[in-house]
């Protein structure tokens, strides 16, 4: 909850020095905490954009008569969660958790490789 009050992370870094159940169960809370921060995509029905396309037509003839105009560019899916880059010493211990495809969580065991997946991921975005 503390985190979401948090505006403009981008990424979290955990440096996780501990057994391997306490930290099999930081990863999973992590895993279901992006699980249920995931923003849907909804791509326009055929109908809808041809219903766009056309509005996008008009305004381009009667620039002059309207003042609003239509966003053409589609819109942009930004991650509802931040990305986290754990660090695990026992990292490969922890291989039969399943991670979202998202990327939006990076395991490694080498603080170092961590440390520039999180520089990384900001420079990206």
């Amino acid at each position: 909850q503390e985190l979401e009050s948090f505006i403009g992370i981008e990424a979290v870094i955990f440096n996780i020095w501990d057994t391997e159940v306490i930290s099999r169960a930081i990863v999973q809370t992590i895993v279901d905490y992006c699980a249920t921060k995931t923003a849907p995509v909804i791509f326009p029905l055929p109908s809808e954009q041809m219903l766009v396309n056309s509005a996008i037509a008009l305004g381009e003839n009667h620039e002059s008569e309207s003042s609003s105009s239509i966003d053409r560019n589609p819109p942009t899916v930004i991650p509802a969660a931040p990305y986290f880059i754990l660090r695990l010493p026992n990292q490969a211990s922890l291989a039969d958790l399943e991670l979202p495809d998202s990327g939006q969580i990076y395991l490694s065991s080498s603080l170092e490789d961590s440390i520039d997946q999180t520089i990384s991921m900001v420079k990206s975005n």
